[in-house]
């Protein structure tokens, strides 16, 4: 039961283990929302309108566009990026995983719009190699919780000055395709992924509080502490 529900979520409030909360829950058709504890240590009650930062929730969103943009013909599963995203044509790769930076090979194939989908592209967290996992932080371009801080054709140039962690399509390498893939999806539409988002997502769904910026009328119900 909902509310059974939200007697647990109180019970961690109440045992310090849970600052605030806001619940919904969808049952046989009707809806059940409720809030409890602060929006800060020491501050008001959570309000049901309490906007929340939603981490690692571009990537989802973004595969919904780019699917979005397949049913329309207007990109295909399994392009290469090169027409899109030319930085990225004919990568190097480390010849060994934990290897050199400076020691490299081609790449057997090219990137494409699948790869990006499912983070096998070649590039992400290089779990195995901490030197390029440094190189990525001192460029700008490793893998983080917020946006890149540099322009789109700037990032993928500085991704392209460092190989790759991996062959295309030869492993799984987190975040980075994501990053990527709305690069793609804004190159191939002339449109900024904000604007795509609220096109094909959040305005279709009604979703008038969703988006990358919050606005300032909005920061007041934007709870202050980490997730």
């Amino acid at each position: 039961e909902p509310r059974e529900i939200a007697a647990v979520l109180d019970e961690l409030v109440d045992a310090g283990r849970l600052i605030g909360y806001v619940c919904g829950v969808r049952q046989n058709g009707r809806s059940w929302l409720a809030a409890g504890g602060t929006r800060s240590m020491g501050g008001p009650a959570m309000p049901e309108d309490a906007v929340f930062p939603l981490s690692s929730n571009t990537k989802p969103i973004a595969g919904l566009l780019a699917m979005r943009l397949v049913e329309r013909g207007v990109i295909a599963l399994d392009d290469p990026v090169d027409a899109q995203l030319p930085e990225l044509a004919g990568p190097r790769v480390l010849a060994e995983p934990d290897g050199l930076l400076d020691r490299t090979v081609p790449a057997d194939r090219p990137v494409t719009v699948r790869d990006l989908l499912t983070m096998t592209a070649g590039v992400g967290w290089p779990v195995r190699n901490p030197d390029l996992g440094e190189a990525m932080a001192a460029r700008g371009v490793a893998p983080g919780p917020y946006a890149p801080a540099v322009p789109p054709g700037e990032y993928l140039r500085r991704l392209a000055e460092l190989p790759f962690a991996g062959q295309p399509g030869g492993g799984w390498w987190y975040h980075t395709c994501s990053d990527i893939l709305g690069v793609l999806l804004a190159r191939a539409t002339g449109a900024s992924v904000g604007e795509l988002v609220a096109e094909h997502v959040t305005g279709p769904l009604g979703l008038a509080d969703t988006g990358f910026t919050v606005h300032d009328g909005e920061v007041p119900k934007l709870p202050s502490y980490p997730y």
